[in-house]
């Protein structure tokens, strides 16, 4: 059994690293941010919270 690496609750399967709960949570605020025009696959879009920093 695994532990998830976000709020640490264990009883995860093998493999696993969030639980259920956390897993909704990051996908309901990327959906959020879809909802706003982010576009989470264009790393150069400066508003994707997950782009690389300007160099």
């Amino acid at each position: 059994m695994g532990r998830c690496k976000k709020c640490g609750a264990t009883g995860l399967d093998d493999g696993m690293t969030l639980c259920d709960p956390c897993l909704r949570e990051i996908g309901s605020a990327m959906q959020e941010l879809e909802r706003q025009g982010v576009d989470l696959h264009d790393p150069d879009d400066p508003a994707n919270p997950f782009a690389p920093p300007p160099s």
